[in-house]
């Protein structure tokens, strides 16, 4: 028992020991790692990209360089902005958040309010965004991705009730309309499924808005501040298993883990502990599981 009592101390040393190191020393490192496993799918901007990366993860003194983050920076927004509109959107807060971390290797603390920042913009805008679309507001866009996203295939047949026959067949039907054998198709869906879209859309707005007010008012209100290093994990959490957009998890989770003060180290953990979570979520669990 002494042993273990031991061992278990200095198992709390070390995650102290974790929580408390420099987060210009951790946030850039896993910057690198989420550029090198979830940048750019072209060749003309992941090779360069690996390449620094590469280096700024062995020599680590690179990492704490403007000068390196603002050539990565540079390549990554000549290869991304030119295809703004065939990416996805978290590859565009990508390169805000290289500009950050070009501005920030010197102070910590410039490192967390821009952190911050771009949390609670993004989500505003986001919440802000998809209030005004009425394509987005009826439920519609909701349900046209359960029916024909392949990420939401499980959600769909798990919550929504639509049959694997169901999705299959409007997966083929997609293909023809693509292909330009249709005009127009039809898709299968279920009696709860427009329901659920609905329900998945107000949840939505109302999440995104949350956090966004959160991380946004953190620095005027106390209670926002205690509260945004909770909705923001609880988000990552409960949405990747379905939306399993894990570049982007990654770095909300690398944000949320930069912007935590000093003394919040409980939170800082909880962050990285995220990012090493949603890694179990690429595991096709309705597979495994056989439901």
């Amino acid at each position: 028992m002494r042993y273990v009592g031991r061992l278990l101390e200095d198992l709390r040393r070390e995650v102290r020991q974790i929580a408390s190191v420099d987060r210009r020393d951790i946030a850039p490192r896993l910057t690198l790692l989420l550029l090198v496993l979830y940048g750019s799918k072209f060749w003309d901007l992941h090779v360069p990209t690996v390449i620094l990366a590469a280096f700024g993860m062995v020599l680590p003194r690179l990492s704490r360089s403007p000068w390196f983050w603002a050539t990565l920076t540079s390549i990554i927004a000549i290869g991304t902005i030119p295809r703004v509109y065939v990416v996805d959107n978290h590859k565009v807060l990508m390169i805000w958040w290289c500009v950050a971390l070009t501005l920030s290797t010197r102070s910590e603390a410039i490192l967390g309010r821009n952190a911050r920042l771009l949390i609670g913009l993004c989500f505003a805008l986001a919440a802000f965004w998809k209030a005004i679309t009425p394509d987005f507001v009826d439920g519609s866009f909701m349900h046209h991705t359960l029916l024909c996203d392949g990420r939401f295939a499980d959600l769909a047949r798990l919550a929504a009730g639509v049959s694997p026959a169901s999705l299959a067949e409007n997966a083929l039907r997609l293909e023809r309309l693509y292909a330009s054998e249709a005009t127009s198709i039809r898709l299968l869906d279920s009696a709860a499924c427009d329901a659920f879209a609905v329900g998945m859309t107000y949840w939505t707005i109302l999440v995104e808005g949350l956090i966004g007010v959160c991380f946004l008012g953190a620095v005027r209100w106390p209670l926002l501040a205690r509260a945004r290093n909770v909705v923001l994990p609880f988000f990552m959490i409960a949405t990747y298993p379905v939306a399993t957009v894990i570049g982007f998890g990654w770095l909300l989770a690398i944000l949320g883990y930069a912007q935590c003060r000093n003394h919040e180290w409980r939170s800082r953990l909880l962050y990285l502990a995220v990012f090493v979570i949603l890694q179990l979520y690429l595991v096709p669990w309705a597979r495994v599981l056989d439901v």
